[in-house]
């Protein structure tokens, strides 16, 4: 029998990003449109009608704001900077124009898990997303782009790793699984401020499924994740997997109040639903969901994916988008339940 590990075939071009220091760790870094490399200087108009820096690769459109294009115009609500399937970043505008637009990264902001590229290993900074033209997932590394998983335990085109294959090296000096067809590169998922938790683990209280720590300069305080099998969740919501994920990183908290007159936004086959409830213990409660944009019928449910959190408390909106993302793989009910961590009641 060959070896499986001679039949990857193939290859990954890099662009490697040329590092220097701007501003303090605090300080968000700015990438450009085209490029997706980091400016080697400050992003303003340097004389033009419109903002732009020097790269790695020459000069290119930046955004001195999140979700603002290169001439200041602000990205509308539901359609934030983004790829959607071109090879650069852009929104539709305020105004009702479109703009190149560029992404902005905190490097003090913490992550709810640590997403690794396949090819380097290095961790993502930014979200690990779809690609609609090229049909994989992807995301940023301070070496330059690489291939991610978005799931645990699945390949950059978001198909199964065999159970008996986990996502690993397996002596190579790039991470990759078999698949019931062939094999396949993949990105491991780790510990950030969350982690998976095992069933052993998990025997005091079964329900749970992630456990994270929340801490800040104002907080430290432990999140789980609860999950309860949702049978009315569509049958066949794995369609929807990798559109799914893209959608997810859009979540924000401002759509649990929103402003009058703002819409929650819609992509061509989803839509978020949020709906203030009362639990049997008769307090209010968000039911946040993902839905399939068609009416739901009877016998035939549009739901992909639900989240409930008390009203009253707040949580950062990376842990909402986690919880989504649970809920979608596992099929199940997420919960969000915060509590004082360990290290304040002593």
């Amino acid at each position: 029998m060959r070896n499986p590990k001679h039949k990857l075939t193939l290859s990954l071009t890099f662009i490697n990003v040329i590092v220097c220091t701007l501003g303090t760790e605090g300080n968000p870094k700015h990438y450009s449109s085209k490029y997706g490399v980091r400016c080697n200087e400050e992003c303003d108009t340097h004389g033009k009608s419109y903002f732009w820096c020097m790269t790695a690769k020459g000069w290119d459109y930046c955004s001195t704001k999140e979700n603002v294009d290169y001439t200041g115009q602000p990205c509308r609500e539901d359609h934030p900077c983004g790829k959607y399937g071109k090879g650069y970043h852009w929104c539709y505008t305020s105004s009702g124009s479109w703009g190149y637009c560029g992404i902005l990264r905190n490097a003090s902001e913490p992550k709810t898990l640590l997403y690794k590229g396949s090819s380097t290993m290095s961790t993502c900074w930014s979200d690990c997303l779809y690609d609609e033209n090229k049909q994989y997932f992807w995301c940023y590394t301070e070496v330059g782009w690489d291939y991610c998983s978005p799931l645990p335990e699945v390949t950059y085109k978001n198909e199964p790793c065999r159970l008996d294959h986990y996502c690993d090296p397996h002596e190579y000096a790039y991470t990759w699984c078999l698949t019931n067809s062939g094999n396949d590169y993949c990105g491991s998922i780790e510990p950030g401020e969350c982690q998976h938790v095992t069933s052993v683990a998990a025997k005091e209280n079964s329900k749970t499924v992630v456990s994270c720590i929340w801490k800040d300069t104002k907080n430290n305080k432990e999140i789980k994740l609860t999950a309860e099998p949702d049978f009315t969740i569509f049958a066949e919501a794995f369609t929807w997997k990798n559109e799914i994920i893209n959608f997810i990183a859009r979540w924000k908290n401002t759509y649990l109040n929103p402003e009058p007159g703002s819409k929650l936004i819609i992509s061509n086959n989803l839509r978020f639903d949020v709906k203030k409830l009362e639990n049997e213990e008769e307090q209010q409660i968000y039911s946040l969901q993902i839905l399939v944009n068609v009416h739901a019928q009877s016998w035939r449910s549009n739901k992909l994916a639900q989240v409930v959190l008390l009203d009253y408390e707040e949580v950062p909106e990376r842990f909402v988008r986690l919880a989504f993302l649970e809920s979608f793989r596992r099929q199940s009910k997420i919960s969000i339940v915060i509590n004082e961590s360990s290290t304040d009641k002593q």
